[in-house]
């Protein structure tokens, strides 16, 4: 005779980036355990790898995750959590508080919800006008991209390599399937400083997941507002 089978709610969220509405359902078990075996081992790779598999296993079609904003990815993320194990998630931040010359050290309790956790900046330019009447138009990186925080030029070099859409200036329109890498690599080397700024400044200000809470050290009595942002403050 086989075992009963157990309903599992279907949620709905719209992606704030790529405007698109994902059904979703809550992790089980077996998809815990991918989770809490990547976290052990503390490898920011295997984090993501398990969240991906995690994420991808709960979406209802219709998306493919690898191609959305990593902000929306991120969101998703915390919303199948969410509804798996709990809105409220518990985390504790050390109070940094200056006491003559050294900080408090206390550590406080804080609860955050995570269904009120949203994206900062959800409306980046991604149009970059440059010198001369060129322009190039950006795209968000996904999880095809490698990280934006690197410090190696030829590393933020393949990410830009990989996230544009086109190039254009008062002629024509190069579209980024149509061009050579070395062929945008000499692009770029021919660009001011001032132009690679402008670039880089839209990957730097990409939106992150942002919640602001009430922190109150119980032993010094300090109190701020404590911003936490990017899917790492929710574990």
């Amino acid at each position: 005779m086989a075992l009963p089978k157990i309903d599992v709610p279907i949620y709905d969220l719209l992606l704030p980036i790529s405007k698109k509405t994902v059904k979703y359902r809550p992790f089980l078990v077996k998809e815990e355990k991918i989770l809490l075996m990547a976290m052990e081992t503390n490898e920011e790779k295997s984090i993501i790898d398990a969240i991906e598999q995690i994420v991808g296993n709960c979406i209802q079609g219709g998306v493919d995750i690898r191609d959305i904003p990593m902000v929306d990815f991120e969101l998703l993320f915390l919303h199948i959590r969410a509804r798996s194990v709990g809105e409220m998630v518990d985390l504790q931040y050390k109070c940094n508080n200056d006491l003559e010359g050294k900080p408090c050290g206390n550590l406080v309790d804080v609860s955050v919800d995570l269904l009120k956790v949203s994206p900062t900046n959800t409306e980046s330019n991604s149009n970059i006008k440059l010198s001369s009447g060129v322009g190039i138009t950006l795209k968000y990186p996904t999880l095809r991209s490698v990280d934006i925080t690197s410090e190696d030029e030829n590393a933020f070099i393949d990410i830009l390599y990989n996230n544009f859409d086109y190039i254009y200036d008062d002629e024509s329109i190069y579209y980024s399937k149509d061009i050579l890498r070395e062929e945008f690599i000499d692009f770029v080397e021919s660009l001011t400083g001032n132009d690679f700024k402008k670039i880089k400044e839209f990957f730097l200000s990409l939106p992150k997941l942002s919640i602001d809470l009430n922190f109150n050290c119980t032993k010094c009595g300090y109190s701020k507002v404590l911003t936490l942002e990017g899917i790492k403050s929710f574990f």
